[in-house]
Formats: C-alpha cells, structure tokens, sequence
C-alpha cells in the first residue's frame, strides 16, 4: 500500500506513515488491548485523515500541515470515545 502510495504521492505517503504511526502511538495510551493495536485498528483512522488533509485534497502549507496533525489526535480521540458503543457489536 506504501509503495502505490509513494508512486502517487511522496508526500501523501508521508503524511499516511505519519497518521498510522501517531495513531498507533495515541492508541497505546488509550487501550490495553494489544491485539487491536497489532492488528492496525487505531492507526487505520489516522492514516486515512493525514492521507487525505495532507497531501490530497488540500494545498500543502503550514496551517494544513497542522490541521493533518491535529485530525490525526482528533480520529484516535474519537475512536476511543466510539470503542465501547462498536465493542458490542464486534462481540
């Protein structure tokens, strides 16, 4: 995916290991369950948004920059909020 990625975009590639990564990270401090994080649950949103602000739909300067980083924080934010409601249906 990284390499169909970098042939498109060099810089959205970026961006997209810069959101899996964070959200990774973000991911580790709200959840104990390793196995979500292993399986690229909480990276997966974060990915998605810093490909899109950063690099896709957006022109790339230093306040879009900023906007990408904070989508990332956003999405894992909300994801751990939504985890409970989507826990019982995964179950």
């Amino acid at each position: 995916m990284y390499l169909a990625l970098f042939v498109y975009s060099p810089l959205m590639t970026g961006f997209a290991y810069l959101g899996a990564l964070l959200g990774t990270l973000l991911g580790t401090l709200f959840t104990t369950n390793s196995a979500e994080i292993y399986s690229g649950a909480w990276g997966y949103n974060g990915l998605l948004c810093a490909a899109s602000l950063g690099g896709f739909c957006f022109v790339l300067n230093f306040q879009s920059t900023v906007l990408a980083v904070a989508s990332i924080i956003f999405t894992t934010a909300l994801q751990h909020v939504l985890n409970p409601a989507f826990a019982t249906v995964r179950h």
